[in-house]
């Protein structure tokens, strides 16, 4: 285990379909997980939230969804920064 002081969060934004799951399965690929850990988008989350699937929601009604979206994907990003802080996972 890396000494916290060592470790580095790097995050991949973009729009959507722009190559952001692509290049994370790449790092992914190429390097050590001693060295690496890729933490993807629970997108399968966002398709099930009590049977509602917010991510179709947010593509047929924008207008309507995406504020609450919005705030789902950044809850869920910090649920997993979060997660991988407390077990020391973050490489």
């Amino acid at each position: 285990m890396r000494p916290l002081n060592l470790i580095k969060t790097i995050l991949i934004e973009g729009n959507i379909g722009v190559g952001k799951s692509t290049i994370m399965s790449h790092i992914a690929s190429n390097y050590s997980s001693n060295l690496v850990q890729v933490h993807r988008e629970p997108i399968e989350n966002w398709m099930n939230i009590k049977g509602f699937d917010l991510l179709k929601a947010l593509y047929t009604e924008s207008n309507r969804w995406t504020f609450t979206f919005e705030m789902t994907a950044l809850l869920s990003r910090i649920k997993t920064h979060t997660n991988a802080i407390h077990n020391h996972h973050i490489h």
